[in-house]
C-alpha cells in the first residue's frame, strides 16, 4: 500500500538554517598563528569548529565550554576524550553526503521566496490562470504555481514534508507521498477516481521513476474531460541538486505520445512567451494540456 501523511503542520516562510556553528575550544598550548598551532589544526581538522542540527546548538556550546574547563585544569583527564566524542557525534552530517530527499528539505528550509526569474514564474502563471474547481498540484516544493487570488480549490503532493509545511496556501490540503510507490497494483488510495478537475505538474516530469505509470494514475482520479497540465523545459533541473533526481530528458514530442498512449483524448502543446528569454538565457518553457 502506497505510505502517505497528510501534513497539518505549517512552519513561518522566512529563511530558516537548519545548522549553526559551533567554535570548539583548541586544545593546543601553542599560539594561535604560529607553525606548532597550524599543524595542530591539520591533524585535528575533525574537531575544529564545525556544524551541528541547530536544536543540538545549545547541547553542543555547553559541551564546548566543559571540554575547555576539564583540558584547561588537567590536560590527562580522561574525560576531554570522552567530551570530544560526544561533541564528534552531534556534528551535522556534510551537505554533499546528503541524499538527494535531504538536499531538497535542506533547500525547502532555506528558501523563503521564488528563486527562478520573475518574468519565467509570471509567464507560468498567467498559462495556468485559466484552470479552476477541483486542482492538484502535483511535486509542488514549497512554491506554488497558482496565485493566491485565483478561484480554484487546491490540494499539494510532494515528497519533501519541509516544503509542504511551508507551502505558499498552507489552508489547502497537503499530501506528504514519494510517487515511486506508485507501481503495477498500487495506487493514490487517499484519492478516489474522478477526483479532480485539472492536475498540474510543473517542472517535474524528469522526477519520477515511470512517468507513464503515473499518467495512467493522474488519468483515473481526474473527471471526465479534466486536464492534466505539464509545464516542463528541456534544461530545467539539470544542474546542482535536481540532476540527482532527473530519470529522463524532456522532448516534446515523447510527452505528447505518451499522454495519448495512456488514454487521454487530445494534448496541446505550446511555447511560453516570456520576456527577454534569450538575453536571460533561459530555454524555452513548454506547456503541455491533455484533456480526458
Amino acid at each position: 500500500m502506497v505510505q502517505f501523511k497528510e501534513i497539518t503542520d505549517i512552519t513561518e516562510r522566512k529563511v530558516i538554517y537548519p545548522t549553526k556553528l559551533v567554535f570548539l575550544p583548541h586544545l593546543t598550548d601553542a599560539s594561535a598563528g604560529s607553525k606548532s598551532h597550524d599543524e595542530w589544526m591539520k591533524q585535528n581538522w575533525w574537531m575544529v569548529n564545525y556544524q551541528v542540527l541547530t536544536k543540538d546548538k545549545p547541547k553542543a556550546k555547553e559541551l564546548a565550554l566543559k571540554l575547555y574547563e576539564i583540558w584547561r585544569n588537567n590536560h590527562l583527564d580522561l574525560r576531554v576524550g570522552e567530551l570530544v566524542g560526544e561533541l564528534r557525534n552531534l556534528r551535522a552530517k556534510d551537505y554533499s553526503d546528503f541524499t538527494a530527499l535531504e538536499q531538497w528539505s535542506w533547500g525547502a528550509y532555506k528558501l523563503n521566496n521564488y528563486c527562478g526569474d520573475i518574468s519565467e514564474l509570471e509567464a507560468i502563471q498567467e498559462a495556468l490562470s485559466c484552470y479552476n474547481g477541483e486542482v492538484l498540484e502535483v511535486m509542488c516544493g514549497h512554491h506554488s504555481y497558482f496565485d493566491k487570488a485565483k478561484l480554484c480549490r487546491l490540494v499539494a503532493v510532494d515528497y519533501c514534508k519541509e516544503s509542504l509545511e511551508r507551502y505558499q496556501h498552507p489552508d489547502s490540503q497537503r499530501y506528504c507521498c514519494d510517487l515511486n510507490q506508485v507501481r503495477k497494483g498500487e495506487n493514490l488510495q487517499f484519492f478516489t477516481s474522478n477526483s479532480f478537475d485539472v492536475i498540474s505538474v510543473c517542472f517535474g516530469y524528469k522526477y519520477p521513476d515511470d512517468i507513464v505509470l503515473l499518467m495512467k494514475e493522474f488519468h483515473r482520479i481526474l473527471r471526465v474531460r479534466g486536464t492534466l497540465s505539464f509545464v516542463e523545459s528541456r534544461t530545467h533541473g539539470s544542474m546542482g541538486t535536481y540532476q540527482k533526481f532527473n530519470r529522463r530528458k524532456f522532448k516534446p514530442n515523447v510527452i505528447s505520445k505518451e499522454l495519448k498512449g495512456v488514454g487521454f483524448r487530445t494534448t496541446h502543446l505550446r511555447r511560453l512567451y516570456i520576456e527577454d528569454q534569450y538575453r536571460v538565457g533561459m530555454a524555452p518553457i513548454y506547456h503541455i494540456e491533455a484533456v480526458k
